[in-house]
Formats: C-alpha cells, sequence, structure tokens
C-alpha cells in the first residue's frame, strides 16, 4: 500500500479573501476574556510599566490586538498570521492609532526566524482562536524559546464563558514536557 501525499497548503491561506470584510463583521470576544488574562498577569506576572511584550499568534486582521493594549497592560503586540493580507489589513486598520505599539510579522506558528522573534523577548504569547491550525509541538518549543522567565503562554477557543484552566488536560503531556523544562531550569537558577 502506498503513502498518501499530505495534502498541499499554500503558503498565504486564504490569499484572496476579502480581509476588509472580515475585520469589518469578525465578532470581538468578551470582556470578560480580558479581565481574566488581565487579572492573569497582574497576579502571576508582573512586568515593569512600559515593558509588557505580547505576541499574537494568527492574529488575522488584529482582532484582539487593542484589547491586549487596552486591557492587558500590554505594552507592544507583535501580530504573526501565516496570511500576510490578513497582516496588512490589519496595519491599514490600527497601524496609524497604535504606531510602534503594533507590528507585524507574516510566518508559520513555529518556524519564526530567531532573528526576528529573539528568545526570551515576550511576555505573553497569545492565540485567539487559532491555535487549532498549528504544529502544536513546533508552536510550544517556539512559545518556550521566546517566552521570557515567568511569562505567560494562553490560548482561548469557542465556546465561552471563560475560565483558566492551569493545565487542560487535552494538551497536558505535551504542554507539561516544556513548561517543566523550563520550570526545571528556573528552580535550578534559584538554587545558586
Amino acid at each position: 500500500m502506498s503513502e498518501q501525499a499530505a495534502p498541499h497548503r499554500p503558503e498565504n491561506y486564504y490569499a484572496d479573501a476579502d480581509w476588509a470584510k472580515y475585520a469589518q463583521l469578525r465578532p470581538h470576544y468578551p470582556a470578560e476574556i480580558f479581565f481574566l488574562l488581565s487579572s492573569y498577569l497582574d497576579q502571576y506576572n508582573p512586568a515593569k510599566a512600559g515593558a509588557r511584550r505580547a505576541i499574537d499568534y494568527g492574529s488575522g486582521s488584529g482582532v484582539i490586538v487593542r484589547d491586549l493594549l487596552e486591557r492587558c497592560g500590554v505594552d507592544q503586540v507583535l501580530a504573526t498570521d501565516l496570511n500576510a493580507n490578513a497582516l496588512e489589513e490589519g496595519q491599514r486598520i490600527l497601524g496609524p492609532e497604535l504606531g510602534e505599539r503594533y507590528s507585524t510579522l507574516a510566518g508559520r506558528a513555529g518556524h519564526l526566524d530567531p532573528k526576528d522573534v529573539p528568545d526570551e523577548s515576550f511576555d505573553l504569547v497569545v492565540s485567539a482562536e487559532a491555535a487549532h491550525w498549528f504544529d502544536q509541538e513546533e508552536w510550544i518549543k517556539e512559545a518556550h524559546r521566546i517566552l521570557r522567565p515567568g511569562g505567560t503562554l494562553c490560548a482561548w477557543f469557542y465556546p465561552f464563558p471563560a475560565y483558566i484552566l492551569d493545565c487542560p488536560a487535552a494538551v497536558y503531556p505535551l504542554w507539561r514536557m516544556w513548561l517543566c523544562a523550563r520550570c526545571s531550569e528556573e528552580a535550578k537558577q534559584r538554587r545558586r
């Protein structure tokens, strides 16, 4: 029996989509999500004023960027997406208002160039309704690489209401492997 070839995946999904219409019609997430995230960050990942950086994977046209900046104490957001056209629309909509607080980078989650996304450069890695599209192992490895010590990895999916799970059973084995490695290294550093 011959192996079946994997389906071809273009580098720019939905390249011909109407991203202006998408940005206009995409529902926004409930304020409760951002309240929970903000409360969690304030308690477990306090950053110096003006220093909290977030990377939004699968950002599309930047649906959550403004909420991260205005509601979660984030000072800068790097929006990433495989679809360059979606990011261009986000830059058109949000760029003039947000300036240097908002930047974009086209690329595949888990495969961003370390020159563009250096090690330990973010306090928050977030994905709203997009993580299911990613190669989970590669994305988690990358999140581990780019998160600062004590950083937060956050992903959410429909349905709502929102709540925080410390370690969801569905992702526990993979996430635990990377998170425990980081915790173990941090514990070693504290003992020195």
